[in-house]
């Protein structure tokens, strides 16, 4: 995973909390970051849930399941 701008660390703690919880789950990763991003932008309640926050996370390399 990459980050393409500064974005702040408590949206992307929240960004990758949710990430791993669907890893954990057994999704890929495409899949699993694809579901995190949208946990984040239904949370409105939450001031990351601008696309800002969410749009500069980028998967590099493997999508599939984690071994």
């Amino acid at each position: 995973m990459s980050s393409q701008w500064k974005v702040s660390d408590a949206s992307t703690a929240a960004l990758m909390a949710a990430f791993h919880k669907y890893l954990l789950a057994g999704q890929e990763r495409d899949e699993a970051l694809r579901h995190a991003m949208a946990d984040i932008a239904q949370d409105k309640s939450e001031p990351w849930s601008s696309p800002y926050h969410r749009a500069a996370v980028v998967l590099v390399g493997e999508t599939d399941r984690m071994p």
